[in-house]
């Protein structure tokens, strides 16, 4: 990726075929997003997005727009007085409705996903250490329908005495070393990889 400023306008151009132009307001942001067309021999327009934030600079509605200037996303997202996303409700394009649920340390402990009339539950318990870090998680799942579901429940241990790695760096670790399928490919890649920090 290289990010250059060209006409005023931040351009990030990715692999030669695609480029942005970022546009900023207050409390608001725009990618215009372009595709380079063999054809045209041109780069031509693919989509716009539109985001909007609060006076705390939360993300609070996104919106994608195509080329011929129809909106064909949009999420509209809610914040408790924490500043902790508690909902995220998604029309047009795959509609759906997102909830969060935190305790007191500021962790999700559960996360609801309703859409056309799926509902799947993920609750989430955890075990921390005494100052505050968690060293376990626990994720269970629940749905209305069991197709959702490929691991009803799952548990993420952080052993101790690791001070190569901040929490998030090993739980992403840990959730790396965990995938399977087509995915085990991120696990063969980051294998040389202890935790980075």
């Amino acid at each position: 990726d290289v990010k250059s400023i060209e006409n005023g306008k931040e351009v990030l151009k990715k692999n030669g075929s695609f480029y942005s132009e970022y546009t900023y307001e207050p409390n608001k942001e725009i990618a215009t997003v372009y595709e380079y067309d063999e054809e045209k021999k041109t780069f031509v327009l693919v989509y716009i997005q539109h985001k909007f934030f609060d006076a705390n600079k939360n993300l609070i509605q996104e919106k994608l727009e195509d080329k011929n200037g129809e909106i064909y996303q949009q999420n509209d997202f809610t914040y408790n007085t924490e500043n902790k996303l508690i909902k995220d409700i998604q029309t047009l394009r795959f509609p759906s409705i997102v909830t969060y649920k935190y305790n007191r340390e500021g962790d999700i402990i559960e996360n609801k996903y309703e859409s056309e009339g799926t509902i799947i539950i993920s609750k989430y318990a955890f075990k921390y250490d005494l100052n505050g870090n968690w060293v376990e998680k626990k994720e269970t799942k629940t749905a209305n329908t069991k197709q959702y579901i490929p691991d009803p429940e799952y548990v993420i241990k952080l052993e101790g005495g690791n001070t190569f790695c901040n929490i998030n760096e090993a739980q992403m670790w840990y959730e790396i070393q965990g995938l399977t399928g087509k995915l085990a490919w991120v696990k063969d890649w980051f294998a040389p990889v202890n935790c980075i920090s």
